[in-house]
């Protein structure tokens, strides 16, 4: 109510999870009725993955499936914050960097940097910057993505009046080709259904009813339907 009376527009950000063991607070309850962001997870970590479970510091696939299941709280107003960013802390790859900045705009999420902007290269600088990636996370029409036939690595997030943008991601230890059947995202017509991949700007046309993509180890292709 404070925060209300001051007639000024703020964001205000609740974590009630840091160093909470067992059940994650931020996960069990809908904070969004009075949070404009509510973390939703433990602290990540500088990671792909780690085995601490949800009462420690997690890695960034560890996010990804504890945050999915919460994507439709996101609303006009009121976010689900899965931490910061990591890209250029630790020993992260490209591709797992990339893997994060894309689903947590597939989130909808608040994109926190948390690295050392003093040492930051310029590779990173880059990744951060990508103004098609931003621009799904930031879409006006503020309604976050979910897993495609609940299959973690593939995702789907309508944006704007009739657009929509699907991940694919490679958990595996090596390279893969992943495919999405285009039915399962509504759509319809091979020849009518092109993919541009926001990272790359290579275009994937649909074959046999799906859209398929080469994904890289830890990688993430994220592509925005045309």
């Amino acid at each position: 109510d404070a925060l209300r009376e001051t007639t000024r527009r703020i964001v205000f950000a609740i974590n009630p999870n840091s160093g909470v063991a067992g059940s994650v607070p931020g996960a069990e309850f809908d904070w969004g009725g009075t949070a404009t962001t509510t973390r939703v997870t433990n602290d990540i970590a500088p990671a792909w993955s780690t085995t601490g479970g949800p009462s420690g510091s997690q890695g960034i696939v560890n996010i990804i499936d504890a945050a999915g299941p919460l994507t439709s709280r996101v609303k006009p107003g009121s976010f689900i914050d899965p931490d910061m960013l990591v890209a250029g802390s630790g020993s992260l790859t490209p591709a797992q960097q990339r893997t994060q900045l894309s689903m947590w705009s597939m989130m909808a999420a608040p994109l926190i940097m948390g690295n050392d902007l003093t040492t930051m290269s310029q590779d990173t600088r880059e990744l951060l910057r990508n103004a098609t990636v931003i621009n799904v996370d930031q879409d006006s029409r503020v309604v976050a993505g979910a897993m495609v036939d609940d299959d973690p690595e593939v995702w789907s997030r309508a944006i704007g009046d009739k657009g929509l943008v699907i991940s694919l991601t490679n958990r595996a230890d090596h390279p893969r080709t992943l495919s999405v059947p285009l039915g399962s995202v509504g759509l319809v017509g091979d020849a009518s259904v092109t993919g541009v991949d926001a990272w790359t700007g290579r275009s994937y046309t649909a074959q046999h009813g799906e859209l398929s993509v080469p994904v890289g180890v830890h990688d993430t292709v994220m592509l925005e339907i045309r």
